[in-house]
C-alpha cells in the first residue's frame, strides 16, 4: 500500500508542478527515498527492514517522502540548468534531468539517516501525531474539509494542504482498519474515503447536482459546458464545472458552494459520529469511483447509500436559487448579444447593398462613358481617314498628269524620227527617177 502511494504522490505531483514528462523518474526516485526512510538494515549479506513499515503505518512516511522528492525536483527543474545547451544531444539532458534529483535526494537521505543516525520514519510519526488526533476533532475535521474548499473558489488548487490533510487521514484510515481487525469500532472520521466517498459528491464543493442543473439550463452556454462536464463529474473530477460555469471567482456560485462545504461535512460528521452509518474501516481509495457506488463499497452500509441520496437533494436545493439568478443573468446576456448580432448582421446587409447600389451606378457611368469615347473615337477615326484620303486622291491625280507630260515628251523624239526617215525616203525616190 505505502509503496503504491509514495509512487503515485512523486508522478502526480511532477505533473501538477509542470515537469509531468519526468512523472515516472520522480515517482521512482520518491519510492527509493521511501525504502532509505523506513531504514532497512543489512546483516549477515541479508536485507532486513520492518515488514510493518510496508503496511499502512508507513503511509504518512511514504507521503512525506513523495513531497519531499517533488519539492527537490521542482527546484532543480527551476534552475533550467540545460536548457540552453546547445553542445549537448536531447537524450543526455533528458538522462541528466532523471539523474540528478534522484542523486540529490539519496545524498541528503543518506547524510540524515546514516551518518547524522536520525530515524527518519519514527520522527514523521511522532511528529504527525498531535495533527492527527486533532484532525479527527470536529474543528479540525471541518477545517481540513474546508480550506482546501475556500481556496478552490479563487482557482487555488488544494494540493497546498495535502502535506497537512494527506497523513491525518492515511492515519485515520490505517487505524480504522486495524481496529475493525481487532473486532473494535472505528472512530476515525477523516479519511479519504468519507471525504471522496460521501462528502465530495462530484468533487469539491459537490457539484455533481450542479452539474446536472447545467444540462438543463436554458442558457446555450452552460447547457453546453454542461454536457462537456458530466462524465468528468461522475467521476468526482469537476474542473470543467469550476471554470467552465464558472464557480471561480462568481460571486453568485461561489455562496452556494461555500455554503455545501460546511453544511454537509456537518451532517456527515454528526450522521458518522452518531452511527447512523457506519465509519469506514477499509484502507483503499476511491477517489474517482462514482458515488454512491463507492459510498456502499466503502463500508458495505445500505444506510450510507440512503443518507447520501438525502445528502444530493439537500445539496440540489442549496443550489438551485442562486443558479436560476446567475442563468437569468446569462440568458440576458445572450439575449443582449443575439440582438447585437443581428443588428451588426442587419447592418452589414444595408452596407452590402448600399456598395451594389454603388457598383452598379459606377458600371452604368463607366458604360455611357465608354460609349461616348467609343463614338468620339470612331468619329476622330473617320475624320482622320478622310483627311488621310484627300490627299492621296491629289497625289494620284498629280501623278497621273506627270506622266502623261513625262510620256508625250519620251514620244516627241521618236516623232521626229520617223518624219526624218520618211523624208530621206522620199528624197531618195525622187533623185533616183530624175536620173
Amino acid at each position: 500500500m505505502s509503496l503504491t502511494l509514495v509512487f503515485l504522490v512523486g508522478y502526480h505531483g511532477a505533473k501538477e508542478y509542470g515537469f509531468k514528462d519526468y512523472g515516472v523518474s520522480t515517482g521512482l526516485i520518491a519510492l527509493m527515498m521511501f525504502f532509505m526512510v523506513i531504514k532497512p538494515s543489512i546483516a549477515d549479506f541479508q536485507f532486513q527492514v520492518a515488514f510493518g513499515r510496508f503496511g499502512g503505518s508507513g503511509m504518512i512516511s511514504a507521503f512525506f517522502a513523495g513531497i519531499v522528492t517533488i519539492v527537490i525536483s521542482n527546484l532543480y527543474f527551476k534552475l533550467h540548468l540545460f536548457e540552453d545547451s546547445v553542445s549537448l544531444p536531447d537524450f543526455l539532458i533528458r538522462w541528466l534531468n532523471q539523474v540528478i534529483p534522484g542523486i540529490i535526494v539519496l545524498v541528503l537521505t543518506t547524510i540524515l539517516i546514516y551518518w547524522c543516525n536520525i530515524d527518519l520514519f519514527e520522527l514523521i510519526t511522532k511528529l504527525f501525531s498531535p495533527l492527527i488526533s486533532i484532525g479527527q476533532t470536529y474543528p479540525g475535521f471541518m477545517l481540513c474539509i474546508f480550506i482546501p474548499v475556500f481556496f478552490y473558489s479563487f482557482g487555488i488548487n488544494s494540493w497546498f494542504m495535502n502535506p497537512i490533510t494527506s497523513p491525518i487521514g492515511l492515519a485515520g484510515i490505517t487505524a480504522n482498519a486495524a481496529a475493525f481487525e481487532q473486532g473494535l469500532q472505528p472512530t476515525n472520521i477523516y479519511t479519504s474515503n468519507v471525504t471522496f466517498s460521501v462528502i465530495f459528491i462530484g468533487g469539491m464543493g459537490m457539484t455533481l447536482a450542479l452539474n446536472i442543473m447545467m444540462l438543463k439550463s436554458r442558457s446555450k452556454r452552460i447547457r453546453k459546458f454542461g454536457q462537456i462536464a458530466m462524465i468528468p463529474s461522475l467521476f468526482n473530477i469537476n474542473e470543467p464545472v469550476m471554470y467552465g460555469l464558472p464557480v471561480v471567482w462568481n460571486p453568485i456560485m461561489m455562496i452556494p458552494y461555500l455554503l455545501v462545504s460546511f453544511i454537509v461535512p456537518s451532517l456527515v460528521y454528526l450522521v458518522l459520529t452518531v452511527g447512523f452509518v457506519d465509519i469506514p474501516a477499509r484502507a483503499f481509495q476511491m477517489n474517482f469511483l462514482p458515488q454512491p457506488v463507492a459510498t456502499f463499497l466503502t463500508n458495505y452500509d445500505f444506510r450510507g447509500v440512503i443518507f447520501w441520496i438525502l445528502l444530493f437533494i439537500l445539496i440540489y436545493l442549496i443550489y438551485l436559487p442562486f443558479f436560476k439568478v446567475y442563468e437569468n443573468q446569462e440568458m440576458k446576456k445572450e439575449a443582449e448579444q443575439g440582438k447585437t448580432d443581428k443588428e451588426t448582421a442587419q447592418s452589414g446587409n444595408n452596407i452590402e447593398k448600399e456598395a451594389e447600389k454603388l457598383d452598379d451606378k459606377a458600371e452604368g457611368e463607366t458604360e455611357k462613358s465608354g460609349y461616348k469615347a467609343g463614338s468620339e473615337t470612331e468619329q476622330s477615326d473617320d475624320k482622320v481617314k478622310k483627311e488621310a484620303e484627300k490627299p492621296n486622291d491629289k497625289n494620284e491625280e498629280d501623278a497621273e498628269d506627270e506622266m502623261i507630260k513625262e510620256g508625250g515628251k519620251n514620244q516627241e523624239p521618236e516623232l521626229a524620227m520617223e518624219e526624218f526617215i520618211e523624208e530621206t525616203e522620199t528624197e531618195i525616190e525622187n533623185d533616183y527617177e530624175e536620173r
